[in-house]
């Protein structure tokens, strides 16, 4: 059982760090992943601003948008986040659930992707453009 999981694991961080960035435009990047060809997240900079009733931090919102790119639906997907994803007051997600261990997944209003269709949530971290969250695939479900 140990070897399945090492193994898993070591398939895991591959998969990371080979993932391939895109950059699409000045304010927005996209990945795709070797393991995964048919599934592309792209993130773009909604705006920022400095919050004045927060002692003058500055915040920014991003859109990030999921790409099923297969001839089947996806009925989930679970991202992992890190330390990066550090949203305002811990809640300011939307579109998107966020479980114990950090994942990031489908809420339950949402079925699935439908093949070819695209999917989009939102959140706002402390800090400038510069440093969106770093979002990776855990695993897709498809249906």
């Amino acid at each position: 059982m140990k070897v399945i999981v090492l193994i898993c694991a070591l398939l895991l961080c591959i998969a990371f760090v080979s993932a391939e960035v895109e950059v699409e435009s000045d304010r927005a990047i996209a990945y795709t992943y070797p393991g995964q060809p048919e599934f592309k997240i792209s993130t773009r900079v909604v705006g920022t601003w400095v919050d004045g009733s927060r002692g003058n931090l500055p915040f920014t919102q991003y859109d990030v948008t999921v790409s099923n790119l297969s001839t089947r639906n996806l009925k989930n997907f679970f991202l992992i986040t890190d330390y990066t994803f550090r949203v305002r007051d811990g809640t300011a997600y939307w579109n998107v659930v966020r479980l114990q261990n950090g994942d990031l997944t489908l809420p339950s209003y949402q079925n699935s992707i439908n093949a070819g269709a695209n999917y989009t949530f939102g959140y706002i971290l402390q800090g400038t453009p510069a440093t969106p969250a770093r979002l990776s695939v855990r695993y897709l479900v498809y249906q």
